[in-house]
């Protein structure tokens, strides 16, 4: 019997990455809820990010004998998102893909002319360009939640390279 070649495992790697893929819902239709009903969700959703609250973004921006470099996980702006989605997944009849903040652009289904549109648990996306670095598609660099409050009406949560930890 022949072993496998380095080629043939790559080749039942792809076809496995590509099954699972599909199975992965894209721009999922929104399903009739209720006020109250979206109320509850985008509520359990801002607890959710807040529940991650003292997570480095990245654990080697910290002194090697620190906690935060010793902690079990980080997460960076995207994958704060993509974690408590990914608690809400049977709710929220949704699946994420493990790509970055342009992948929340391309299929999220509302996109808002105005900020005056947005309510607690939105997503915020920002556009830019990193210097000197491979550009984002969309030029999308950043994502975070919206979560103003009367008195705080620009309040927002996420995970930021310079605050080291959420």
């Amino acid at each position: 019997m022949q072993e496998k070649t380095l080629q043939q495992y790559f080749e039942e790697f792809r076809k496995q990455k590509q099954n699972s893929l599909r199975k992965i819902k894209q721009n999922p239709t929104p399903k009739n809820r209720s006020a109250e009903q979206k109320q509850v969700l985008r509520e359990k959703f801002l607890s959710l990010l807040h529940s991650h609250a003292g997570v480095p973004y990245c654990r080697r921006n910290h002194p090697s004998d620190s906690d935060l470099f010793n902690y079990s996980y980080e997460l960076d702006c995207c994958a704060l998102v993509r974690q408590a989605i990914k608690q809400m997944e049977d709710e929220l009849d949704i699946k994420l893909g493990l790509w970055n903040q342009a992948y929340f652009f391309d299929v999220l289904p509302l996109k808002y002319e105005s900020h005056t549109q947005i309510v607690p648990g939105d997503l915020i996306l920002y556009i830019g360009k990193y210097p000197g670095e491979k550009q984002q598609k969309h030029n999308v660099v950043h994502v975070e939640v919206y979560e103003g409050t009367e008195d705080k009406p620009e309040k927002c949560f996420g995970s930021r390279w310079n605050s080291s930890v959420l």
